[in-house]
């Protein structure tokens, strides 16, 4: 088929295969990869296994270090945090705990899942927080979210 055919028999079938046509014709090989790949506005979906590995490695034992509070916390949360004089938001405490425990990840929905996060101090007290993750946009896990009820 010549080129001025595949155009005429697309612009037949209608505006949107005439631009694929065009596409197509304009750049071999591109249009069909560029279909393939959702974009940028689509989010990503992840499951609880990968939420829960970024919660354990936000965390860590002892808490977010400033890299973590800066890179993996949405501009929201870290905007709260900011306000937030009297505590730690993205611990619920004032002081660094002994030990930090991640449990399992629930609620893992298309892009958002929580999970309950224990702190451990000294002379054995433990308390509860609930943490939530979100992907953003690029399907980049980010803490979105702190309860600490």
């Amino acid at each position: 088929m010549t080129t001025s055919s595949l155009l005429r028999s697309a612009l037949r079938a209608g505006p949107a295969a005439a631009c694929a046509a065009v596409l197509a014709l304009a750049a071999p090989g591109t249009a069909t990869a560029a279909a393939a790949h959702p974009g940028p506005m689509h989010r990503q979906h992840f499951d609880a296994s990968s939420a829960h590995r970024f919660l354990v490695g936000f965390y860590g034992h002892r808490g977010p270090n400033r890299l973590h509070r800066t890179r993996d916390v949405t501009p929201e949360l870290r905007r709260a945090a900011a306000r937030t004089r009297t505590f730690d938001l993205l611990l619920c405490a004032q002081n660094t705990p002994v030990d930090i425990r991640v449990g399992r990840v629930v609620d893992s929905s298309f892009d958002r899942g929580r999970a309950q996060i224990t702190t451990h101090w000294a002379g054995g007290r433990t308390q509860f927080f609930t943490a939530w993750v979100a992907a953003d946009r690029y399907g980049t896990l980010r803490l979105s979210d702190v309860s600490c009820r």
